[in-house]
C-alpha cells in the first residue's frame, strides 16, 4: 500500500514527515529515503546559513546591499533570501526535496552565485553538526 492510498482510505491529517515515517513503520511500509538528503548535509546545511550570516555581518554585506533591505543576516535570512531562491530554481519547494546529489548542485549554484559578484564565501562545512 502507497502512503497516498493511506492518506485517502484513513483521511489522515497533514503531520510532519517524522511522524508520517512513524505512521508508515506502524502500518509495514517502507519509504525509500536513499535519495533524501542525509541528516548530517541537513545539519551542514543549516550550519553553512549560520556561518554564512556571520561572514556577511562581518564583512558590512548587510541584506540591503544583497536585496536591498536594511536587516542583519541570520540563518533564516539567508534561507529565505538565498537558499530558497536556489532551491526554487531547482525545481523544488523545499530544501527537505533536494537529493543527495541536487545538494552538491546547490552547493555550487550559490558559491559560484557570490564569485561572480566578486564575494568569496565561506565553504560548505565538512564535518557532521
Amino acid at each position: 500500500m502507497k502512503i497516498k492510498e493511506i492518506k485517502e482510505e484513513t483521511a489522515l491529517v497533514e503531520m510532519d514527515f517524522k511522524t508520517l515515517l512513524q505512521v508508515a513503520t506502524f502500518l509495514g511500509i517502507t519509504i525509500d529515503e536513499s535519495n533524501k538528503r542525509s541528516i548530517a548535509q541537513n545539519s551542514a546545511f543549516w550550519k553553512w546559513a549560520d556561518m554564512l550570516a556571520k561572514f556577511f555581518n562581518h564583512h558590512g554585506l548587510y541584506v540591503e546591499k544583497i536585496i536591498k533591505m536594511e536587516t542583519e543576516w541570520n540563518k533564516d535570512t539567508v534561507k529565505t533570501n538565498i537558499f530558497n531562491k536556489v532551491i526554487a530554481s531547482l525545481g523544488k519547494k523545499s530544501s527537505t526535496e533536494l537529493t543527495k546529489k541536487e545538494i552538491d548542485l546547490f552547493i555550487d549554484v550559490v558559491t559560484k552565485s557570490f564569485a561572480y559578484k566578486g564575494i568569496q564565501i565561506p565553504g560548505f562545512p565538512s564535518k557532521e553538526y
